[in-house]
């Protein structure tokens, strides 16, 4: 088998099934772990978030947002398909690359989630769904969308949306659209979306809109902190088995700790996610994060 191949086979296993060892991956490849890790080196270079975690429950973690993520350029997803319509010409009845053109189809048609952080909430998520389906063929369609929509500044408004993509960030579901009303570009949460309309009016895309300069300059998500947070042994086996946050690690640290590393958002959220985890976990960095820290446990004890 090819080393294209291979590394395709690793990124669907990855992908499949969350948390893979290289003695699990060689085995299903049937190659040496020496050649899983010379993959994984490939992968890495080429811009695949893909994270190693260490000790004895260690292995590969494929990041949920990988390099086919809204932040893909075109051509690059393009020279993705490429390579992936190579190997099928090579071999038709490959059926893992069969799968990742058909993944890389979809993503070419942006029906995808940008995961910021991914807890969850109490909310109704059959409501949630079905609002996000609606929006997903809008996306699909280019059609507008007519929403009833519940402010939390402005109270029940109604607004015509072009949608342009999805975000999950802390405890919620956000679309990014283009509002007519406003004539800019908003987030808008999906469980405060009360009904929607697909409209049978078609929307031009804004070429030029950035998803990465949008999400630098909203409010909602450049309050962000580079967490390194060490969190005990004791606890481990639950906490790894939660995605807090898209580009999180983790590695053993000693013989006492692992050590979590991860973009956060939103200075009370922050707070809110270290603190229930108490004596449990020791956060290192950033500095001023531990000060707020301090203060917001000296206030509690003074209730």
């Amino acid at each position: 088998m090819s080393k294209v191949s291979n590394s395709l086979r690793i990124l669907l296993l990855l992908s499949k099934n969350g948390k893979m060892s290289g003695e699990q991956l060689a085995g299903l490849l049937e190659l040496s772990e020496r050649s899983i890790r010379k993959h994984i080196e490939d992968l890495l270079m080429a811009g695949f978030a893909i994270h190693t975690i260490r000790g004895r429950n260690g292995g590969y973690v494929l990041e949920t947002n990988p390099l086919w993520n809204s932040f893909l350029k075109q051509n690059e997803l393009d020279k993705l398909s490429e390579l992936v319509r190579k190997q099928r010409a090579i071999d038709p009845d490959d059926q893992a690359v069969q799968q990742l053109e058909f993944k890389l189809q979809q993503l070419s048609n942006l029906d995808h989630t940008i995961v910021m952080s991914s807890y969850s909430i109490n909310t109704d998520f059959h409501h949630v769904d079905f609002i996000k389906n609606q929006l997903k063929t809008c996306l699909t369609k280019q059609l507008k969308a007519i929403i009833n929509y519940q402010s939390a500044s402005s109270g029940p408004t109604t607004r015509t949306i072009h949608t342009y993509h999805f975000i999950q960030h802390n405890a919620h579901e956000y679309c990014v659209a283009y509002c007519e009303k406003r004539q800019r570009f908003l987030t808008f949460k999906l469980n405060r979306i009360e009904s929607i309309l697909i409209s049978d009016q078609p929307f031009d895309k804004n070429a030029s809109f950035s998803l990465e300069q949008f999400l630098g300059t909203n409010s909602l998500f450049n309050d962000s902190y580079d967490i390194e947070m060490l969190v005990k042994k004791d606890i481990y086996m639950w906490f790894r088995d939660t995605k807090w946050t898209a580009n999180q690690t983790i590695e053993e640290y000693n013989e006492h700790y692992y050590l979590f590393k991860g973009k956060m958002y939103g200075l009370s959220e922050v707070k809110q996610f270290i603190l229930r985890f108490g004596s449990n976990v020791r956060l290192l960095s950033p500095k001023k994060l531990c000060e707020e820290i301090r203060q917001e446990i000296k206030k509690m004890q003074e209730i």
